[in-house]
């Protein structure tokens, strides 16, 4: 018996829509943002992040962060020489976006030029101009006013040479600068792009340091 047109159209329609409905489940699941529209422009979020790191604003910073990720920037050294080597750090910061991110269903990468104040790079000269400053203070400085009593600098002194060197080190900081490529990773995480923080963005952040 020959079916009726409409129950044909009928079967097509329900067909039509199971492989719609599968495909939208399908697309939902490895990319939310396609469901609804457009995805995000993920660039916001770099730009965003990176700002507020130039700024010193580390704690609206976290908020691009994906998952519970702290940067530990915010908190303040002990000693002087610490709190001078932080501040150095992050007033060197410099980024530009580089290219047009690779997005690839809820995830992207986005690379950045990234310039810091190098602690490597200045290590040397901070040890040359200790002994260059020791030197200087032997030779015009009675022993016992730099040395104990087993002949060994005092820890005072000692701390006071490698204040005075880094210290003329971050005068010439400009010297020490490093500029480098970096790739951020995103993801899109509920409606939103969020940096997925790994250790080349810990290192250069914190002066390569690792």
């Amino acid at each position: 018996m020959k079916k009726p047109f409409f129950f044909i159209i009928t079967i097509i329609t329900t067909v039509i829509l199971t492989i719609g409905f599968c495909t939208l489940c399908f697309l939902g699941a490895e990319n939310p943002a396609r469901v609804l529209g457009k995805t995000p422009d993920c660039t916001k979020t770099v730009n965003g992040f990176f700002e507020c790191v130039t700024e010193g604003d580390f704690s609206n910073a976290e908020k691009y962060l994906y998952g519970e990720t702290s940067l530990g920037l915010d908190q303040t050294p002990d000693s002087d020489t610490g709190k001078l080597l932080l501040e150095t750090i992050q007033s060197s910061y410099e980024y530009s976006l580089v290219g047009a991110p690779n997005v690839d269903g809820t995830t992207a990468v986005q690379t950045v030029k990234f310039t810091y104040f190098c602690v490597d790079k200045a290590k040397a000269d901070i040890q040359k101009y200790t002994q260059q400053y020791y030197k200087q203070l032997a030779e015009g400085s009675d022993t016992t006013s730099i040395y104990d009593a087993n002949y060994n600098l005092l820890e005072s002194v000692a701390m006071d040479l490698f204040e005075r060197s880094f210290q003329t080190v971050v005068s010439q900081k400009d010297n020490y600068l490093e500029t480098t490529m970096i790739d951020i990773n995103l993801k899109y995480d509920k409606g939103e792009w969020k940096i997925v923080a790994d250790d080349e963005l810990f290192t250069v952040l914190l002066g390569g340091l690792k």
